[in-house]
């Protein structure tokens, strides 16, 4: 009996510890799958490459790695200090206790740090809602979600593990700042000093200092991790939308005004910038909204009797007003023109029009993020693996979201014209975050991470209320019969818990490190085999790995480039071999020219980065779906939906060798059918002759054929990866070929004179560079 009320007592407690190992053994799964030097996908090369070097060197380098040929003297990591110094604590505080390695850090920490999301989920909800139930089941929801796994389990040492947890602590200490409306009585002297900056019935003073401390962590955050920023929005268009509402304003103010000077004099005083931008125009507009209210309000109140009960309404009034005088005026002012037309801009464009974002699969519709949500932020991984009935997608966390979503707006809609009370502000919180979180997520699907977090909380909300309400139902209909009620709770529990768990189970087992032994093999060979100096041509997703592994620069990796020089480098890798291309990779002193099978599916995206989206050439794969023979012909069927290709050869034989002739490749779609033109087998390029042919070519692979479009048949990248270099061999000179990594030295021995008298133009590259800081795999 002792036991049971100890776990009654104590049940919260229990949950809460339960939950947090839960999350910790879900983002642990991945990590069981890692051995050194492998990590989670490549950007966390980046931030375990730095933060390795702090832990053991003391103190974070200048890196001549990162941004070679867009930043002369490299990029200093110091300005974004904080998550370097808590990833390098770890191996300070528990090396000299069990003797871990560096890569123990690598993998688990951010396991540890991500499962810390959760406790402090529970601490926020709970202030929200003030309602244990909530704040235990947003906690749950949020530990299983499986979309955030990828960013937040095991081996992905990178900054969303630390930013999320100063957003969510930030956005604990700015609820609780406007919630502070109790009355100060007695006369003790904690109460009369905390009395002292108090006007009326609020205690403004605790209302400042939790906005301070709102302030200090969020601007932590940013030390860590740029995506703060979006915290910083939310907060601007929650207050804005609690202003037009609240009756009382003076606390929002006192918060917004205490938040906001806290992070300018951090600003100042650490010099990186946070607020600005769009974030400001939001602040200034909350602001103004704020003034208006008040001096209409005290002009009212002198002046109006009868319509008291109305004045709530005034600022309201005003800003529909106001609305298209600011319309008006910015036909009128240029200035006030382009800032409405950016603000239009932000809020109405879905999809990011930069080119080199919309190739890394950033940008998404709504309908992209809505239609693989159920899946993504519930339980339909579990339904697919188990084969479980569909309709149980009913009860994933997502559509419980929906769920809490719509019955806080109905319970708003209901309370208009009421106060707005504590509950209503929790309300208001769950839509604004989850329509930020949407569009954020829009903008950068790694913000997914936002949208997990208000899907939880809603999640949550819906979930309790409909259960609460399935009660009170129950009660009248059943006239007191609970059991029935208890059975249906139960079940319904059951098919939540299990399923939206049995999904983040499923898609934890699912992941594994993209680092293969093709990639591996082939950075040991250039670690071991070329000079430190040594520059290694790419695609620019990879360049983390070489960094760390192979120690070697690359033009571009996955930090911040221009314009230049990654369209240089799509259209080096998109365009046949010319005096440009020689000249481009003597601008930017390249030695090693790579390819591997990564860039066939890239293709796409370098093809529209180089023509800067005028147009996209795609290199579609066809896979063998049938053979046949008849006699000494031969027919292969390749497929893609419903295009086919048809190659078909006969068998010849002379001497002793037995080899193919009369080949012709046909593109089928539906009935319609064309010859193609040019079949790649090898190294060789056969022109088939044949009459009104596609101008295009075909390789043909063991099990796969890949149609080239007329536009890139000769470029360099079909040359030195599908046709292993031919034609090329003059200025490229092949060194490693295996597990399908191809790699070249480049030979300006044999390049023309012009292009050897040539001066490069580059003035963020030496022609004698340094070598690199001499850290990495091989220096442990």
């Amino acid at each position: 009996m002792k036991i049971l009320d100890f776990i009654k007592k104590r049940y919260a407690v229990i949950l809460f510890i339960l939950i947090f190992l839960l999350a910790l053994y879900i983002r642990a799964i991945p990590g069981t799958k890692l051995t050194y030097p492998r990590l989670q996908a490549i950007d966390p090369y980046l931030i375990y490459r730095i933060s390795e070097f702090l832990a053991t060197h003391g103190y974070i380098p200048i890196d001549n790695y990162v941004g070679y040929g867009t930043l002369k003297n490299g990029i200093d990591h110091s300005r974004a200090f904080l998550v370097f110094y808590i990833y390098a604590a770890f191996y300070w505080l528990l090396g000299p206790i069990f003797g871990i390695n560096y890569y123990w850090v690598g993998v688990w920490a951010p396991a540890v740090l991500a499962s810390l999301q959760v406790v402090v989920l529970y601490f926020l909800v709970k202030e929200l809602f003030n309602d244990k139930r909530i704040a235990l089941l947003s906690a749950f929801f949020y530990a299983v979600i499986p979309g955030i796994l990828y960013r937040s389990a095991a081996g992905f040492i990178e900054k969303e593990p630390i930013g999320l947890i100063f957003i969510i602590v930030g956005l604990t200490f700015f609820v609780k700042s406007i919630k502070v409306y109790k009355k100060i009585e007695g006369k003790s002297l904690t109460k009369r000093i905390f009395n002292i900056y108090s006007k009326g019935k609020e205690n403004l003073f605790k209302n400042a200092l939790y906005a301070l401390l709102a302030g200090i962590t969020l601007y932590l955050g940013r030390i860590a991790w740029g995506g703060i920023s979006f915290a910083i929005l939310f907060i601007a268009i929650y207050a804005f939308i609690l202003l037009l509402f609240l009756e009382n304003k003076r606390p929002i103010c006192i918060s917004l005004l205490t938040m906001m000077v806290t992070i300018n004099i951090l600003e100042v005083l650490f010099g990186i910038k946070m607020l600005g931008g769009y974030n400001g125009i939001i602040y200034l507009v909350t602001l103004s909204l704020y003034v208006i209210s008040i001096i209409t309000e005290e002009i009212i109140k002198r002046y109006a009797t009868e319509y008291n009960k109305y004045l709530r309404f005034t600022p309201h009034i005003i800003i529909l007003i106001m609305i298209p005088a600011v319309f008006i005026a910015s036909y009128i002012f240029l200035d006030i023109g382009n800032l409405v037309n950016s603000i239009i801009e932000f809020a109405t464009t879905i999809e990011t029009k930069a080119v080199i974002l919309s190739t890394v699969a950033e940008s998404q519709t709504a309908m992209d993020v809505l239609r693989t949500a159920p899946t993504q932020y519930g339980n339909g991984y579990a339904i697919s693996v188990f084969k479980l009935p569909s309709f149980l997608s009913i009860f994933s966390t997502y559509h419980f979201a929906l769920l809490g979503l719509i019955l806080a707006s109905v319970s708003i809609f209901m309370t208009f014209y009421k106060k707005i009370n504590r509950t209503n502000l929790a309300y208001i919180f769950i839509i604004v975050l989850f329509f930020v979180a949407l569009r954020s997520t829009m903008t950068f699907i790694r913000m997914g991470i936002m949208l997990a977090l208000a899907i939880s909380i809603a999640g949550s909300f819906g979930f309790i209320k409909f259960i609460d309400y399935l009660g009170r139902y129950s009660a009248k209909v059943l006239k007191g019969n609970t059991k029935y009620w208890y059975g249906i709770v139960i079940i319904i529990s059951v098919l939540v818990f299990s399923t939206n768990l049995a999904s983040g189970y499923v898609f934890a087992n699912g992941i594994y490190p993209s680092l293969d032994n093709a990639w591996y093999d082939a950075f040991i060979w250039i670690r071991d085999n070329t000079n430190k100096s040594d520059v290694v041509l790419e695609w620019w997703d990879f360049g983390y790995w070489f960094h760390y592994i192979a120690k070697r620069r690359t033009l571009v990796d996955g930090g911040y480039h221009g314009r230049l020089p990654t369209q240089d480098i799509a259209k080096f890798y998109t365009e046949p071999i010319t005096e440009w291309s020689l000249k481009f990779l003597k601008n930017y002193s390249v030695d090693y020219v790579m390819v591997s099978p990564d860039l066939i599916g890239k293709f796409g995206a370098m093809s529209k980065i180089a023509n800067w989206g005028k147009k996209v050439d795609v290199l579609p794969v066809f896979r063998l779906s049938n053979r046949y023979q008849r006699g000494d012909k031969m027919l292969f069927e390749y497929s893609m939906g419903d295009q086919k290709i048809i190659f078909a050869f006969s068998m010849k034989t002379e001497g002793n060798v037995t080899g193919m002739g009369n080949m012709t490749a046909i593109y089928r779609f539906g009935f319609s059918q064309a010859p193609i033109r040019y079949i790649g087998i090898g190294r060789d390029v056969i022109d088939t002759g044949a009459s009104n042919a596609i101008d295009a070519m075909v390789y043909i692979m063991q099990n796969a054929a890949i149609f080239i479009p007329p536009a890139v048949k000769d470029c360099a990248f079909v040359r030195l990866y599908l046709l292993d270099g031919a034609g090329l061999e003059q200025y490229f000179e092949k060194v490693y070929d295996k597990l399908g990594m191809k790699i070249y030295k480049v030979r300006y021995d044999n390049f023309p004179d012009s292009v050897k008298n040539w001066k490069i133009e580059n003035p963020n590259i030496d022609e004698e560079h340094d070598e690199f800081i001499p850290y990495g795999i091989g220096e442990e």
